[in-house]
């Protein structure tokens, strides 16, 4: 999970990562800080319990 650096080309990065390797899991979250475990916490845990109902 990311909130920071916003930008086009760390997003590309990662999504180009994803695709070669189906096990990463990128989520971009709209937070204003490094740690969005702290920025944005309901929004993590969501996205926590999301990816472990897929396992």
């Amino acid at each position: 999970m990311f909130s920071h650096p916003k930008s086009e080309s760390y997003d590309t990065l990662h999504k180009r990562f994803r695709a070669q390797n189906p096990w990463f899991k990128y989520t971009r979250l709209n937070g204003e800080t490094h740690f969005p475990g702290v920025d944005l916490p309901r929004e993590v845990a969501a996205d926590i319990e999301g990816f472990l109902q897929t396992k």
